[in-house]
């Protein structure tokens, strides 16, 4: 990912600059992570932060396992209420869409069409691991649960399109890594029900927003 003007430093509150971005922890994908302490982040992963997609352990497959099928349901009613919003509200691309609590990526391909960028953002780095592969064209196995702990991956196959004005980040919703007013829209689709604090997530990306509020 490259650097972007919008993102904050969560040190000096000001602009990221190019020594902090060098400086930035990465997962073994390239995806960086804005986060006030990634040692801790990256310690309370333990084994899962620098694993191989086929050998997660068993509490990231179950997640994954419940959010990937998104992927294939592109016209799910959820789905289809954001395209319709953004329809409504958005007649040209803006130039920045931010959506936090992106997960898989079940959206962005939409985010895409209606910005010249959009930087997808979440606080559970497996899960951003695979929207990567989903926006830059790679195929992949979704898992499916068997019953015990086992899981089976021979189908639901996916080739995704690759989307070239997509970027991802490891980020706190609670402490977002963006300068004020830099974005035209924000989104957050099944998020609002995971903060701790409702009202303080909602300042925080308020602050963030030049334009529209998505949710």
């Amino acid at each position: 990912m490259q650097l972007h003007p919008e993102l904050r430093s969560l040190h000096t509150n000001g602009a990221l600059t190019e020594s902090e971005w060098e400086n930035t922890h990465f997962s073994s994908d390239a995806i960086g992570l804005l986060l006030s302490n990634p040692n801790d982040y990256i310690d309370s992963l333990g084994p899962e932060w620098d694993a191989d997609l086929d050998t997660l352990p068993f509490n990231a497959l179950a997640h994954l396992a419940r959010y990937l099928p998104q992927l294939q349901e592109p016209k799910a009613p959820l789905r289809e209420a954001l395209r319709s919003t953004l329809e409504k509200h958005a007649d040209e691309k803006v130039e920045l869409i931010i959506e936090a609590g992106c997960s898989v990526g079940a959206d962005l391909h939409t985010l895409s069409q209606k910005a010249r960028r959009v930087i997808g953002f979440d606080a559970y780095i497996t899960p951003l691991r695979y929207a990567l592969k989903h926006i830059t064209g790679q195929s992949f196995s979704i898992p499916q649960r068997n019953e015990g702990r086992g899981f089976s991956f021979a189908e639901n196959e996916l080739s995704p399109q690759r989307l070239s004005n997509v970027s991802l980040i490891c980020a706190d919703a609670l402490d977002p890594p963006f300068l004020p007013e830099c974005a035209d829209i924000v989104v957050a689709m099944n998020l609002l029900d995971n903060v701790p604090c409702l009202a303080m997530y909602l300042s925080k990306h308020q602050s963030n927003l030049y334009g529209e509020y998505v949710q």
